[in-house]
């Protein structure tokens, strides 16, 4: 009973294969034949020095016949089933019989061969199959937890990010003059660019305007950081007249976002004279 997938084209990649039998001849056969395919071979007599090696050893795949003195077949298998699940077994019996070939199958076995062996071939391919089918499924185990990982370090970066950008927001209250500026953000699921400031540019003038950045993430908050650190810049050192720029050029501009950002930011930009109108 055997998987006949073909055998990859060319050399197959060599692997470190743990041979458990009894009989000192099928070892010595299984272990050339193997040898020759470029894999590294290590041998057990009996399922106790076979627990011990796969210990030692460290394989990627076993071989592992049922009829054996010390520790029977079955018993070594339920053993690796719960010590090392992700190391394929696969049985290589004198017994043909079906309930052995069903019990091996469901305590974990990968694949089930029954001695003697018609062709040489139907070995080398349940051992190049499984370890290429070990290798792959450890591989995705690997990429699902470094997934898990970044998502991780993901959740943990926006909820900096977003802790930084509710300190970067104004006073929910506040009072210039006469006038009263207030503000209310209803928080997106995602991190974003969405930002609004007000804030007092000198005794006669405020300003406030509302940002706009396209997409989500870190990388749209941080534009918002680096747009309250342009208007503070701007407004900087206006003692009694307002910034250059003339708020009605200001309004509806479109500007490039940091070029490690490629993001693009819309700003609506107003400011308020208090004095009275004549």
């Amino acid at each position: 009973m055997t998987n006949l997938v073909p055998v990859p084209v060319g050399a197959p990649e060599s692997g470190r294969v743990l041979l458990i039998d009894d009989d000192p001849h099928i070892c010595l056969a299984f272990r050339r034949l193997l040898e020759l395919r470029g894999h590294t071979v290590f041998q057990a007599a009996d399922g106790r020095e076979g627990l011990a090696a796969a210990e030692r050893d460290s394989p990627e795949i076993i071989l592992l016949d049922l009829n054996m003195p010390v520790m029977g077949g079955m018993e070594v298998l339920r053993r690796f089933a719960k010590e090392c699940p992700d190391v394929p077994v696969i049985i290589v019996s004198s017994s043909d019989e079906i309930r052995d070939a069903i019990e091996a199958l469901k305590l974990g076995a990968r694949d089930y061969l029954v001695k003697p062996l018609l062709e040489t071939s139907v070995l080398t391919r349940a051992v190049e199959t499984n370890l290429e089918r070990a290798r792959l499924l450890r591989a995705n185990k690997q990429i699902r937890l470094e997934l898990e990982l970044y998502s991780e370090q993901i959740r943990e970066d926006e909820e900096s990010g977003r802790k930084v950008q509710a300190r970067l927001f104004p006073a929910h209250d506040w009072q210039f003059g006469d006038y009263r500026f207030q503000h209310q953000v209803i928080p997106s699921m995602f991190l974003s660019g969405d930002f609004v400031d007000y804030f007092g540019i000198n005794d006669q003038f405020a300003g406030f305007y509302c940002a706009d950045v396209s997409g989500h993430g870190v990388s749209s908050a941080l534009v918002t950081v680096l747009v309250k650190s342009f208007v503070n810049s701007a407004t900087a050192g206006c003692a009694n007249t307002l910034p250059p720029m003339p708020p009605e050029n200001a309004s509806g501009r479109k500007t490039k976002g940091a070029s490690r950002t490629s993001a693009c930011t819309a700003i609506w930009v107003r400011t308020l004279d208090r004095r009275p109108s004549r």
